[in-house]
């Protein structure tokens, strides 16, 4: 198939979040869907705490109810 269109993971955060730019996150607690190539990656960077979750739903949970600074999405 063709590519048209290629985007690397995306942060998510709520609206009144102090992070705005990508270079924020370092120190936040981020949500990520479990066992993803991206919550992969980021469980071994010490910089993040990572929370686990099974769906996506439950990661934009996650955002609404402030349990997490942001989620992150590949």
């Amino acid at each position: 198939s063709n590519t048209y269109f290629a985007l690397g993971p995306i942060v998510v955060v709520r609206k009144d979040s102090s992070i705005i730019n990508p270079n924020e996150i370092g120190g936040k607690t981020l949500g990520v869907i479990k066992n993803s190539s991206i919550f992969l990656a980021l469980d071994k960077l010490p910089t993040f705490k990572i929370i686990p979750a099974e769906t996506i739903w439950t990661l934009f949970d996650y955002v609404l109810t402030n349990r997490v600074d942001g989620i992150v999405l590949d």
